[in-house]
């Protein structure tokens, strides 16, 4: 059995038609600080979020049961997915106002999560590269120009979708060095100095290749 809904849909006729889930999203159907609430209507569930995706899974996995009501609404092994603009419920059957189905919730959501925030690393990535200057390859690494020295590229690297706490400042015989983590598990680093004497931020991809930006004065 099939659910889509449109963010631009109407919720209160879904939910007073249908006690399905309803989903509410921004333009970007991105998840974030997600609220789950029960309706006291007819046994609904509304799905609402803002702009970015940050998905509390252990919160969600504690509170499966969010109905004053445990009758109401019983959702531990539902399955979710995300296509274009549409939220879908599928792959499940519904009996006497529970769902039940293959997945749990909060690892579905988990994973849409990850999916997304790698998305928002790499628009990151590509946002503090918009006004780079490519330069020639040099071995295993991709290379561009920035001008603003170290201001700027501690800036841009601030800007990066880094995981939470990642982020630890030291000092080399360069001078200050700061790393971090992508969302994405991608190791990224900016330097003082690097070896061609200009502040440096680097991004290691999975392969072990590099991205490095020059930040010239």
């Amino acid at each position: 059995m099939l659910y889509r809904v449109h963010p631009a849909s109407t919720t209160k006729y879904l939910a007073e038609t249908d006690p399905a889930f309803v989903v509410s999203a921004g333009k970007n159907i991105a998840l974030a600080g997600a609220t789950l609430a029960a309706l006291d209507k007819n046994d609904s569930v509304l799905l609402s979020a803002g702009e970015n995706i940050s998905l509390d899974t252990k919160k969600l996995q504690s509170e499966k049961d969010m109905t004053v009501s445990t009758e109401n609404y019983r959702c531990s092994k539902s399955c979710y997915s995300c296509s274009g603009s549409h939220w879908s419920h599928y792959g499940n059957t519904r009996s006497n106002n529970r769902w039940t189905g293959k997945q749990n919730l909060a690892d579905d959501l988990s994973r849409f999560s990850a999916g997304t925030s790698g998305k928002n690393a790499n628009d990151s990535v590509d946002k503090i590269l918009e006004k780079a200057i490519p330069r020639p390859p040099k071995r295993r690494a991709e290379q561009y120009d920035k001008t603003g020295g170290y201001d700027h590229a501690e800036k841009d690297f601030n800007s990066l979708d880094l995981e939470e706490g990642s982020v630890k400042d030291r000092t080399g015989e360069r001078g200050k060095i700061k790393t971090g983590k992508l969302r994405d598990g991608r190791d990224v680093n900016v330097r003082e100095n690097s070896s061609e004497g200009h502040p440096t931020l680097e991004i290691i991809q999975p392969n072990n290749t590099r991205i490095k930006i020059r930040y010239n004065d």
